[in-house]
């Protein structure tokens, strides 16, 4: 739940998932709705992931026990905007150093002159 709606798939949250059908092996509806959502993993992020992943999460809440969870409160989620445009810097600063090393064949390294860290 505390990464339900984070910018991208921790391992923590990879392991999770990978676990529903361990843990909820009895809970048939819970078992389907993550197969269905597995599915829509493999496809571009749109609506009806969204909407599937909100119906997987409210199958397990309820199963658990929190059965007065609305599908609002579940969609609900803080995430500081520092955090969001730390990621989206992270990104940009990956793609450049990509974008760098993949079109160097080799560095030259020159030493200059005046240089006294080599002594």
């Amino acid at each position: 739940m505390a990464e339900r709606k984070a910018p991208f798939i921790s391992s923590q949250m990879a392991q999770s998932l990978n676990k529903i059908d361990i843990i909820f092996s009895r809970i048939q509806k819970v078992r389907s709705l993550w197969h269905e959502y597995y599915d829509l993993l493999h496809r571009p992020p749109g609506e009806s992931r969204d909407h599937k992943w909100l119906e997987l999460l409210s199958a397990m809440a309820s199963d658990l026990g929190y059965k007065n969870l609305s599908l609002v409160e579940l969609d609900k989620f803080y995430i500081p905007q520092g955090h969001v445009d730390d990621v989206e810097f992270q990104r940009k600063v990956a793609g450049q150093w990509s974008r760098v090393l993949e079109g160097t064949e080799h560095f030259i390294v020159q030493t200059r002159q005046g240089d006294k860290s080599k002594d």
